[in-house]
């Protein structure tokens, strides 16, 4: 990776960076930059992932009760309707505690509060000489 508009563009940016400490935390928030952008992307992934486990058993509950409401015969029109409870509740009870109540946010409260920890520390060495900068 090289820094864009700054007149040493043959240079990485991770060497300009071992030597500057501006040019360090200038890397630094990039970087930062684009894990908040992956994270964001994540969170977005279990949202989509969320829409379609909903989506598709909310679309095999529409089919089964319409399919209960043409097929003739008790036993066959029973069978559907109980399908068509099934999946209803499956994706009432998939999307309460799979998504809403557990998965998502106990996977976004891990990030936010590893983030903001990872961010605290590297935010406190900004503006420190290369010396004084510790990786840990």
């Amino acid at each position: 990776m090289r820094f864009i508009g700054d007149g040493v563009e043959d240079k990485l940016a991770y060497r300009q960076a071992a030597e500057d400490n501006v040019a360090r935390d200038r890397l630094a928030n990039i970087l930062i930059d684009r894990s908040n952008a992956i994270c964001q992307s994540e969170l977005a992934l279990l949202m989509q992932n969320q829409a379609e486990v909903g989506g598709w058993l909310g679309i095999a509950t529409t089919g089964l009760a319409t399919a209960s409401t043409v097929v003739t015969g008790d036993l066959a029109k029973s069978i559907l309707s109980g399908g068509a409870a099934f999946t209803s509740g499956s994706a009432d009870q998939i999307s309460s505690f799979a998504y809403k109540d557990t998965l998502i946010e106990v996977i976004n409260t891990a990030i936010r509060e590893k983030r903001a920890l990872a961010l605290e520390t590297i935010v406190a060495k900004f503006g420190r000489t290369n010396a004084r900068y510790t990786t840990t």
